[in-house]
């Protein structure tokens, strides 16, 4: 099926009733991505900093907040796993969401296509008599296509 300039506009048209939607679910994914991004990064750089022993940015950072008796490599490669998990878990939730977003948004588009053409097509002299929703539905809904 080939588009033409007009059925393109329509649908960019009918996505941009959903900007509000498009936009969050963008903001989504951009979260997500600032999420993901840094995961594969920290533990190689804790365990760089702890075993080389050459404290960093992020070993100072923790032992700002951790009482003294507590500092050692354990503490500082856990607080950095916990991190980690957080992160993937927090880029996991966005994703879904964002998913989410585009796959109700791209189904309302669909549907409307549909009826768009349900109607085209209930127009049409070369179809029969039968209304085409009931037809579709029939053969969509008979036990032997299950």
């Amino acid at each position: 099926m080939q588009f033409d300039h007009h059925q393109l506009k329509d649908l960019l048209r009918q996505a941009m009733a959903y900007k509000s939607h498009l936009l969050k679910a963008n903001m989504l994914a951009l979260i997500a991505t600032l999420c993901a991004v840094p995961v594969p990064l920290l533990l190689p750089i804790m365990v760089d900093e702890v075993l080389l022993d050459q404290p960093g940015a992020s070993v100072n950072f923790i032992a700002s907040l951790t009482p003294t008796s507590w500092h050692g490599p354990v503490l500082f490669i856990s607080v950095m796993l916990l991190l980690t998990l957080l992160l993937r878990l927090a880029s996991l939730v966005l994703n879904v969401a964002q998913t989410r977003y585009f796959t109700l948004i791209a189904k309302r588009l669909t549907y409307r296509i549909r009826q768009r053409l349900l109607k085209q097509l209930g127009r049409s002299p070369s179809v029969n008599t039968k209304p085409v929703a009931a037809v579709v539905s029939r053969h969509t809904l008979s036990p032997t296509s299950r």
